[in-house]
């Protein structure tokens, strides 16, 4: 009689092997690709936080500059000029003077040196102060900033600054 003697089969078939490399192939490229879309969401909203911030202290420095000021003398009344200068009652501030250089907005006061109002993160494209001659006693200003992020140029941001200087 003959004895026939099976072995005890142990492990994956080739066949399994393939199919779960495949498998663990896509998982693993999915979750890179979920990874890799969340840090540039992050990024993006970081920029996109950073542009806000400054933009949002522009606004602020600049009305409570021209809130306290008693006269525009850059831009002229009617005109519009790519800086201000605002006069006022405290010498230790007034004139103030801002400027767009080299992609930042610089604040000059009392004469002294100017210093950058915007961090390096942004980027500051286009400075605008208009001076709107109204016929009442109130000078109205019109600032239009439009700044972008210094690393991600697709971001940007325009805005306008209202304000009233009373004399």
């Amino acid at each position: 009689m003959k004895k026939y003697i099976t072995k005890n089969q142990k492990g994956f078939t080739l066949i399994e092997t393939i199919l779960y490399s495949a498998l663990l192939a896509i998982f693993l490229s999915a979750t890179f690709l979920f990874v890799n879309n969340i840090l540039s969401t992050s990024g993006n909203i970081l920029e996109r936080n950073e542009l806000a911030a400054n933009k949002e202290f522009i606004d602020y420095k600049l009305n409570w500059l021209i809130s306290q000021a008693t006269d525009v003398t850059v831009p002229a009344p009617g005109l519009s000029a790519a800086s201000i200068t605002i006069t006022g009652p405290t010498p230790t501030i007034y004139p103030a003077v801002i400027t767009l250089s080299n992609g930042q907005l610089m604040l000059s006061l009392a004469g002294a040196a100017a210093n950058p109002i915007t961090n390096n993160r942004i980027k500051v494209t286009s400075f605008i102060a208009s001076h709107i001659d109204t016929s009442t006693d109130l000078q109205e200003m019109r600032v239009t900033i439009n700044a972008q992020s210094s690393t991600k140029p697709n971001i940007v941001s325009t805005g306008d600054v209202f304000s009233y200087v009373i004399p």
